[in-house]
């Protein structure tokens, strides 16, 4: 990933880190073995890949480098390659390296020496114009006396290990205090860093997290800001905050900030800070799981034309065009690019606007939006296409955030079915030998050490994310749109990937189905929904369900689902079909199409048996459970079931399997629910009554009748106003139904918990002695 390879000695290694700090303030790309090899890799293959495919080899002379073979090995093949090499001494040698081992001397005896202990503005300007020239870069660097490399990045060892506080620039701080804009929520967040001494900001990416963190600590006055560089949690805790300091840690994965928050390490992290008067902020693209006071999505700006024109007084002060930039600034409806627009686009809408290349019209500039990140992907597959980087691209931004082996596995997978397809893919690139971190950047992934999803002190696992996620989708629909010729190999791969895969993979993959349904619903489903339905593994049942209640969540998609699920209602002859819908229509989507769903599980209730019909009884009750939210399910709910009742009437076989479908339903609800059927007088009159009275003079539906009753009398007897009516309503079908049934009933209850709604009656028929005469 790195264009400059670093060769030192382990015993170096402060002093290393502090160069590749300094060079990568400038955006100079370094490779150093301690960051960028994982455990179980093979440093020997990779040192070969990285010193093959860098372009600029600097390595530091001292004694202990002179002793280590490592490094004398990594000169060799640096000189081998013909690579521009920069010698830089950081202890105090001979200039003449008359004391210098013999194969230090012959590899560096052309090449510039550089005293690192007492660098000059001059020394540090070569070096860099060296690099800028070697790496063909248009815009050279330019050092002033303020960016000498002074070697005092903060470090200190945990379990053997460095661990950075990066001092942010000064240049960077200015330009954040002159060009922030507030955010909505700007004073609560900094009311709670000074409150709680630690802050998560989460949002997408380009949003300003970092920018709004920085601005608060500048706000809170702290003497000094560093980024913070760390692997795991354990660290986090062994770390020696600086006084009346502030810390930002960028990019975690909300796994690092649950485990904060689910680990009760938070609690020792605050009473660190506030032990020296410093402050820490946290920000991930994820939302964590825990809803903690200290954790916040960060809301937009709201004025974006103010942060445009900061940027463009910051940037282009003395532009010829700033001006009439400014002008054209204000002239702009911007609320009509307010839902595209990040802060982080406030650099090019700047640049286009001094450029004089940006138009007034409101839609040509979301185009210009959108096709700014549309020819961006276009270049970046179009440039690399083969079937190896198809497979990477594909599995990386389904997955977006994996163990690094996962991803190489399942990458393969979709390779081996292209190939069992169509062949070889013709390659456009030679992408399939380049190094390890070159293949990286052309994917635009990273990689990066976590312990998330094991217990803390476990052994860190190599991750790779894509590192443009607000690009992931244009690039599934650039692959999809553009390759149809491999449309049936990403369905075969997707088969295997989403049953085989754990949770958070799959809850991945399934949102990458969505957006391919989206894109092409027919082809979705023809080729993944109806055959996951018609397979006999009912995991596949159940993704294909759960692909459904996402697509559902848009209106567009919604018609399609309903229509889909409306024509596998009629397919009566195949259980699979009716227990699909059946189950569907229990959730979400039963809610979105009420009251057709009512009417297509009454159809798959009468034309299917036993478990099908199981499954229905529950969908039914939770349609019902939503009339707790929302009366209107309810009412129709009741409607629908009167009207049901009026139709079996006439016969004795349907009207049985109709009453033990209402006994099911009306036994596990929730007790407001049952509340408002027990207290509707006129409800229980034309419905529930008469069922009930009939229902207990038949043997097949006895049993349900009697559970009815007993699950009601518990509701009843939490709420006084209930016990009228309930008792009412055993009154009122004593006299049409089988007296020994009710009499059972009450001597069943008569020393129960919940016997205070029918006391009356067991005092009455008590008394009788059971003669029933007393009703």
């Amino acid at each position: 990933m790195g264009n400059i390879f670093i060769s030192y000695s382990s015993a170096d290694t402060k002093q290393m880190l502090e160069l590749v700090n300094r060079l990568e303030s400038y955006e100079l790309k370094c490779w150093y073995a301690k960051r960028n090899i994982g455990p179980g890799e093979n440093y020997a293959v990779e040192i070969i890949e990285q010193i093959a495919s860098c372009k600029v080899f600097i390595i530091l002379i001292s004694r202990k480098a002179f002793e280590s073979r490592h490094v004398a090995t990594e000169i060799s093949l640096a000189y081998r390659r013909d690579m521009l090499i920069i010698p830089l001494l950081i202890e105090d040698l001979a200039h003449d390296n008359s004391e210098w081992p013999k194969d230090f001397r012959y590899f560096l005896e052309t090449a510039q020496m550089f005293n690192g202990v007492h660098l000059t503005e001059e020394d540090w300007q070569q070096i860099v114009d060296k690099i800028c020239e070697q790496l063909e870069l248009e815009d050279n660097v330019t050092i002033t006396s303020s960016k000498i490399p002074e070697f005092k990045l903060e470090s200190h060892k945990v379990n053997g290990a460095d661990f950075l506080f990066s001092p942010m620039e000064k240049t960077k701080l200015d330009f954040i205090e002159s060009v922030y804009e507030p955010n909505p929520n700007y004073l609560e967040l900094q009311e709670t860093l000074q409150n709680h001494r630690v802050l998560v900001l989460y949002n997408q990416e380009q949003t300003g997290k970092s920018t709004a963190g920085i601005h608060i600590l500048q706000k809170i006055k702290v003497n000094k800001i560093f980024k913070l560089h760390l692997i795991n949690l354990v660290e986090i805790l062994q770390i020696h905050f600086k006084e009346n300091s502030g810390y930002l840690l960028e990019y975690c994965e909300a796994g690092f900030i649950d485990q904060l928050s689910h680990q009760n390490l938070i609690e020792p992290l605050q009473n660190k800070l506030e032990e020296v008067g410093s402050f820490i902020i946290f920000t991930t693209i994820q939302q964590p799981s825990y809803d903690k006071e200290y954790i916040y999505e960060l809301s937009k700006p709201i004025n974006t034309k103010r942060i445009i024109e900061k940027h463009i007084h910051h940037l282009y002060p003395q532009h010829p065009n700033h001006n009439k930039a400014l002008e054209k600034l204000q002239k702009l409806n911007i609320s009509e690019i307010e839902e595209l627009f990040n802060p982080g686009d406030s650099h090019l809408l700047a640049k286009v606007l001094i450029e004089e290349s940006l138009s007034e019209n409101m839609e040509e500039i979301k185009d210009s939006l959108s096709k700014n990140i549309e020819n961006q992907t276009k270049i970046l597959i179009e440039e690399n296409m083969s079937m190896d980087y198809f497979s990477q691209l594909f599995t990386l931004v389904a997955l977006r955030d994996v163990p690094y082996k996962l991803f190489e596995e399942v990458s393969f997978g979709l390779k081996k079915y292209i190939q069992s397809e169509i062949g070889v893919m013709e390659s456009k690139t030679d992408y399939i030998y380049l190094s390890r971190e070159q293949r990286l950047k052309k994917l635009k992934a990273e990689t990066y050490m976590s312990s998330k999803g094991t217990l803390i002190g476990s052994f860190p696992e190599r991750y790779i994310r894509f590192s443009k996620l607000s690009y992931s989708e244009k690039i599934l629909e650039y692959l999809w749109n553009h390759y149809p010729q491999y449309h049936n190999s990403i369905i075969q791969w997707l088969n295997e990937a989403v049953v085989n895969s754990k949770k958070t993979e799959k809850k991945q993959l399934i949102s990458v189905i969505v957006h391919l349904a989206r894109q092409d619903f027919i082809f979705i489903q023809d080729k993944v929904l109806q055959p996951w339905v018609l397979n006999n593994d009912y995991r596949y049942r159940l993704t294909a369900i759960q692909v459904l209640n996402s697509l559902s969540e848009d209106q567009t998609t919604m018609k399609w689902i309903s229509n889909l699920l409306n024509s596998w209602t009629k397919i009566t002859n195949h259980s699979q079909y009716q227990w699909v819908t059946s189950v569907a229509y229990g959730g979400i989507i039963g809610a979105y199409t009420y009251p057709i769903a009512l009417k297509n599980l009454k159809m798959i209730f009468i034309n299917n048996r036993k478990e099908i019909r199981g499954r229905t009884i529950r969908s039914f009750s939770n349609l019902l459970s939503y009339g707790v939210v929302d009366s209107n399910y309810r009412t129709y709910f009741i409607v629908f079931l009167e009207k049901w009742y009026k139709e079996i009437q006439e016969e004795i076989g349907p009207r049985i399997v109709f009453y033990n479908l209402l006994f099911s339903i009306f036994t596990k609800q929730d007790d407001e629910i049952i509340e408002y059927f027990i207290r509707n007088k006129d409800l229980r009159k034309r419905l529930f009554e008469p069922v009930l009275a009939w229902s207990l003079n038949n043997s097949r539906t006895v049993n349900g009748a009697q559970m009815l009753l007993d699950s009601w009398l518990i509701v009843a007897s939490k709420n006084k106003k209930c016990h009228k009516s309930y008792r009412n309503l055993i009154r009122s079908i004593i006299t049409e139904c089988n007296e020994y049934e009710i009499e059972k009933f009450i001597k069943r209850n008569q020393h129960s918990g919940f016997n205070e709604p029918i006391l009356p009656l067991i005092r009455l028929i008590s008394k009788e002695e059971g003669d029933m005469s007393w009703a």
